[in-house]
């Protein structure tokens, strides 16, 4: 009995779907996605975000980071079209995702003026290597507040990575295991 319970565990074990970010997703994936998107729309943004989410530090200090992964956008745009009693499609995923396909985008917001973010930089840091972004858009939003959205090319799907957004000469880092991200 306990050898077909080990069997039965390691075979339920061996099924589960694997989770790792995705950078040219599939239509099947696309539509996890959209369902996902659909089921979050009554959550708060907060808790529906949560897996690509990071908040680091408190008040001015504070820095937001996101992971704009492939799956988050088409999720999250599904949910806004959801909110808004809209149809989203497997065509409107792609077209959601198609700028950022095959690379990771990365979202840091935190207290700066135009001064302040032009001195800010986003990095990505893969064990010891420091990858710098192939894009970067820098923006004031208001109220005090502005960001960085950064695209990198090149980061393994499965890795450990460690965000750094360079501020004041200060380092404000935030990590995420790729394999539990979509």
């Amino acid at each position: 009995m306990k050898k077909l319970m080990l069997v039965c565990c390691l075979l339920c074990g061996s099924t589960r779907i694997a989770r790792a970010v995705d950078y040219n997703p599939s239509d099947e994936t696309l539509q996890k996605a959209i369902d996902y998107g659909k089921k979050g729309k009554g959550r708060d943004f907060n808790s529906f975000r949560r897996e690509w989410f990071r908040l680091v530090g408190v008040h001015e200090t504070s820095v937001n980071f996101v992971l704009q992964t492939p799956f988050f956008r088409a999720a999250d745009e599904a949910r806004d079209a959801a909110i808004q009693y809209n149809n989203f499609s497997i065509s409107d995923a792609k077209r959601a995702v198609v700028a950022n396909t095959g690379t990771l985008a990365v979202v840091a917001m935190t207290h700066a003026n135009a001064s302040t973010l032009e001195d800010m930089k986003l990095l990505i840091k893969v064990g010891d290597n420091v990858i710098h972004p192939s894009s970067e858009l820098k923006k004031e939003v208001g109220n005090g507040l502005g960001g960085i959205e950064a695209t990198f090319d090149d980061i393994p799907p499965d890795a450990k990575i460690t965000v750094l957004l360079i501020k004041n000469n200060k380092e404000i880092k935030a990590t995420y295991d790729l394999k539990k991200v979509r």
